[in-house]
């Protein structure tokens, strides 16, 4: 009798529960109509931007419900649960479900609302590079500025560099850092780590984020043995395979001094 009741107990660990049937749709008034809203901290819905989902009846808003999103949109739970966004502009159906509570017959249904939504392209960033000159040379600065409904893609530096006073070649090593403008998206950023220190040809290069994450910003300094050294580098900053600027330059530095070619 004992081995017949510890073979009961295991049967009932291993055997798996049912799984609880969802809850049938709501019948035509039986759930309020509600209304999905949507913003992106601005004026239109932009491409690229964090999206977040309201959902509100003639009384009250819905905090709890579910979205169904088209390909395309990205979830971005770290802002909310329905939050998304989309790096195409164009139209964007969406289709929220909840759970009503049916108070006459105690038992709850499924409602649903659905809406477009019309993304607006972003704006492209501003590049501002060094200018060209041939000379005396000491720093270097690079800024890209990132305006209202602007492209928030990450954006991608790379620094090549060689100890000789030609351009590097493609073997050449190479030095990269990325700069995150939303949020979830990895490297460096205004609400995280916001500077970082590249080093390429002998030259620093500190590429920070700047003006509450408004301006992202490389500065080029102190060479780390001037005596002697030749130096060639390129510099190319990049978002989403589009090239935003690139700046070549070949010189030598002396005891005191550098002087060189920027182009």
């Amino acid at each position: 009798m004992r081995e017949i009741a510890v073979l009961v107990l295991c049967l009932a660990v291993v055997w798996p529960a049912a799984a609880q049937a969802p809850d049938p749709p709501c019948a035509p008034g039986v759930a309020p109509s509600a209304t999905i809203q949507a913003g992106d901290g601005g004026g239109s819905l932009t491409a690229t931007h964090t999206i977040d989902l309201l959902l509100q009846t003639s009384e009250d808003e819905i905090r709890e419900f579910d979205v169904a999103l088209p390909p395309g949109a990205v979830r971005d739970r770290w802002a909310t649960p329905t939050a998304f966004h989309v790096d195409a502009p164009g139209p964007v159906p969406i289709t929220a479900t909840w759970s009503h509570f049916v108070v006459g017959q105690a038992t709850d249904c499924t409602a649903s609302a659905t809406t477009t939504l019309s993304i607006e392209p972003a704006k492209p960033l501003r590049y501002i590079g060094p200018a060209r000159h041939k000379g005396w040379l000491s720093s270097l600065e690079w800024r890209v500025l990132i305006g209202k409904d602007a492209d928030l893609r990450p954006v991608q530096v790379r620094i090549r560099g060689v100890r000789r006073a030609r351009l590097p070649g493609a073997s050449a090593p190479v030095e990269t850092v990325s700069f995150a403008l939303r949020g979830g998206d990895k490297g460096l950023s205004y609400n995280g780590r916001a500077l970082r220190t590249l080093r390429s040809a002998g030259w620093h290069f500190d590429a920070d984020v700047a003006r509450r994450g408004a301006e992202l910003g490389i500065h080029m300094r102190d060479h780390s043995n001037r005596k002697g050294r030749s130096f060639g580098f390129e510099l190319e900053l990049t978002q989403a395979g589009r090239r935003l600027g690139r700046t070549r330059a070949v010189g030598r530095c002396g005891d005191l001094i550098c002087t060189g070619t920027v182009r």
